[in-house]
């Protein structure tokens, strides 16, 4: 299946077109992820990575600092891992960070303004560092442009 989701762009980088491509593949159970910069042209770069589990998207969004990807994967059978992951406006990956509450974690948005990268999503127990209110608390976290967490 292919969707297509248009995206916000910084207009000086002439993008046309910014989208990201989503294909689900089952290949013995293995899913990718893709992050594709898109002209009118045509794709102009596109990353596939993901784990040998099932991995998922949960957003894309881009901004005058880079590109930005945030979804989910399998840990282990009772455990999914939380991702954030910087590329540069040339596809390069600047940085990663995965977390969870070491629990059935998901990922279920990314935004980033001028002021940092948000990241939402939903958790069955605590994060490090915060208090469960009960059975699948909503949580949402910031990061700064290289990486850290506010």
């Amino acid at each position: 299946m292919f969707y297509e989701i248009p995206l916000i762009t910084d207009r000086s980088y002439e993008l046309k077109i910014v989208s990201i491509l989503v294909i689900s593949l089952l290949l013995v159970s293995t899913f990718s992820l893709l992050a594709p910069r898109v002209h009118a042209q045509g794709i102009q770069w596109i990353r596939q990575f993901g784990t040998s589990h099932f991995d998922t998207s949960c957003g894309v969004s881009a901004h005058t600092s880079g590109v930005y990807v945030a979804g989910d994967t399998i840990a282990t059978e009772t455990s999914v891992l939380m991702f954030v992951a910087k590329y540069d406006i040339e596809g390069n990956k600047m940085w990663e960070n995965q977390f969870g509450s070491g629990s059935l974690d998901a990922c279920h948005g990314i935004s980033v303004d001028d002021s940092g990268v948000y990241v939402a999503g939903s958790v069955a127990a605590a994060l490090p560092g915060a208090k469960s209110s009960g059975f699948d608390d909503a949580y949402v976290r910031k990061y700064d442009f290289d990486g850290h967490e506010i």
